[in-house]
């Protein structure tokens, strides 16, 4: 049976020292592995509650945009998605896609619905996932008032 090693220190006490010795550098790596791992996952979690915001507002400016351009000088889709990559700051403008849809027609008074897609590409997807994104949809109504 092994005993374990006594050493006195510069004071005159006794040290013992057991076999343990990289327990406390194995708990650490263990713990700051997990920590890490956590923080990057409410890092990417405060990312993709700002995304959807954006795509959220985004397609609240493109719906007043369509509603105002209805009847007279009416909205084409790509003028909606012209307006829709402007107002998406921050985000990758190449990358949005909108649907455009008046209820029943572009006339004064009707209903114009606008959604907005995202793909939210992760940011640890080249360490975990390969080539996974977050989609994110936002839809927003208008009346046609013109």
């Amino acid at each position: 049976m092994k005993q374990a090693a006594i050493h006195r220190n510069g004071r005159g006490r006794r040290l013992r020292r057991s076999g343990r010795r990289g327990s406390a550098m194995l708990e650490f790596a263990l713990i700051f592995t997990v920590m890490i791992f956590l923080t990057l996952g409410l890092f990417e979690l405060g990312r993709a509650a700002w995304a959807y915001n954006t795509i959220a507002y985004t397609a609240r400016q493109a719906s007043r945009y369509a509603g105002l351009h209805g009847e007279y000088q009416p909205a084409t889709d790509a003028d909606v998605l012209q307006v829709a990559q402007a107002s998406a700051i921050g985000l990758d403008g190449n990358r949005l896609t909108t649907s455009t849809t008046y209820t029943p027609d572009r006339a004064y008074g009707s209903m114009v619905q606008v959604v907005v897609d995202y793909p939210l590409p992760y940011i640890l997807s080249p360490l975990i996932l390969k080539n996974s994104t977050l989609n994110l949809r936002a839809t927003a109504t208008a009346v046609v008032t013109q």
